[in-house]
């Protein structure tokens, strides 16, 4: 009993010891598990946190490469300067360059900074400029100089959509102000072409490009052309009655309106016309075909070219419409394709001057340099379905050239025996001996006035189609 007893309490003894043991181990198995365990969720923080960030990056880079508007790009990716000995304008792309933003298109826009513009004659309008910037470059530099008008000049940088076609801007900022001290100023002179305006219609024909003897057989030349107006026909009821008629946009359709005969300015001073800007050669050839016909349409006017500045009476600048350039100046960039500025009350030595947008291409831009020149020379609009360049109808060809009614008009405005620069109804009835009943149903039927096609006016509508 008593070894048994013995036996017993070594037995209780040895579990016991073994199960501290036991115990201690499993605390310390269970401590490391709880270790390993914390150092691999740490590990996973760090690791989610890392692949978040990466993740955030690329979605960043990829909106700056779909957005053009993105912040990021524009605050910190460029540098801009001035260099006032060179009037250079340089960037500098320090991460990015636009071409890795898909849909990027980036300018320069040049903006004259000035409160009215038509005191400069459309000058100004060469001093708004937009360059574009190349894509595939870390840096650009471009030097700028003002173009005859002293003017500052502020600088803008533009991004647009390429998927746009109107190129509405998507981003843009005011850079600085270039005072006009620091710039240099570039005199700008007409377009001109030798052997494309006959002698005659050159103010100050250069004799040493001529014989004595050729210049004279051009100027008799000239003179037999102005004798051919007595050939026309008289002046007709039809063409007074257009001559006081007008359009007038109603919603979004044109109608007839009043137009007055006081509005009807004719010029009785030299004209001295002067081609500018993007000026093609055919805009010359055009144009002198024109000169030939108003010097019988119009035998008494003095009208040339001049590729002098310092002559010119009559600027007719060609300037290509942009969205900013629109804003700037004359809303082109809805419609208007070209337009006459009259000039101001007080300028007796010039007759305002012609924009016609420099985008147009071929028989388009024709059309509205004639369109324009009839304004200048007193002209209004109609609504004639045909024969006139002057008709906003919808269903009038766009003829590059004074069509019947034109030289219709024309005819009554320029008669070689009126001295006066103005015209009024009641002096022309009497000195045409004009038909009242017949003029008044042309003033009354809108239309009425619109069908006239005289033949003899056939030969002039040739010579501006295809010359002497």
């Amino acid at each position: 009993m008593k070894q048994t007893n013995i036996v017993k309490l070594s037995l209780a003894i040895w579990i016991f010891g073994w199960s501290y043991l036991c115990i201690e181990q499993v605390k310390l198995s269970i401590d490391h598990i709880n270790t390993k365990t914390e150092s691999i969720s740490s590990v996973v923080v760090i690791e989610t946190e890392k692949e978040v960030s990466e993740i955030k990056a690329d979605t960043e880079l990829s909106t700056i490469k779909e957005d053009c508007n993105a912040e990021a790009f524009w605050k910190d990716n460029i540098e801009i300067n001035f260099n006032e000995n060179y009037s250079e304008v340089s960037l500098e792309f320090k991460n990015m360059k636009p071409n890795e933003i898909d849909t990027l298109f980036m300018e320069l826009q040049f903006v004259p900074v000035t409160d009215n513009y038509r005191n400069f004659r459309g000058f100004s309008f060469y001093n708004f400029e937009t360059i574009q910037i190349p894509s595939d470059q870390d840096s650009y530099a471009t030097a700028i100089s003002l173009e005859g008008v002293e003017d500052d000049i502020e600088v803008v940088l533009r991004a647009t959509n390429k998927l746009n076609s109107r190129k509405h801007s998507c981003w843009s900022k005011k850079l600085f102000t270039i005072n006009k001290n620091v710039l240099a100023i570039n005199k700008v002179e007409p377009a001109y072409k030798d052997d494309t305006f006959l002698p005659y219609d050159v103010k100050y024909f250069d004799m040493w490009n001529t014989t004595e003897d050729e210049y004279i057989a051009q100027y008799m030349k000239y003179q037999n052309l102005r004798t051919l107006h007595s050939t026309l026909p008289e002046v007709h009821e039809a063409a007074v009655a257009l001559l006081q008629k007008d359009i007038i946009k109603v919603e979004e359709e044109y109608e007839w309106d009043k137009g007055y005969l006081i509005d009807r300015r004719v010029i009785q001073d030299e004209v001295i016309i002067g081609m500018f800007g993007d000026v093609k050669e055919t805009d010359l050839q055009h144009l002198s075909r024109l000169l030939t016909a108003l010097h019988i349409i119009a035998p008494n006017l003095e009208i040339s070219y001049s590729n002098n500045i310092n002559n010119v009476t009559l600027p007719i600048h060609f300037v290509g419409c942009t969205e900013h350039f629109s804003s700037q100046f004359n809303e082109c960039y809805r419609s208007t394709l070209g337009e006459f500025y009259h000039p101001g009350f007080f300028e007796k030595k010039y007759h305002g001057f012609i924009w016609v947008d420099g985008h147009l291409q071929g028989s388009d831009r024709l059309f509205v340099l004639t369109h324009e020149l009839g304004h200048s020379l007193g002209l209004g609009h109609n609504l004639c379905t045909d024969y006139s360049v002057m008709s906003y109808s919808d269903l009038s060809p766009r003829n590059a050239y004074f069509d019947y009614l034109d030289l219709m008009m024309l005819r009554v405005l320029y008669d070689p025996t009126s001295k006066s620069n103005w015209v009024s109804e009641k002096k022309l009835i009497k000195k045409h001996d004009l038909d009242i009943n017949k003029l008044e149903i042309y003033k009354t039927y809108d239309s009425g006035a619109c069908h006239f096609s005289p033949p003899k006016y056939d030969f002039l509508i040739d010579i501006q189609k295809n010359g002497l």
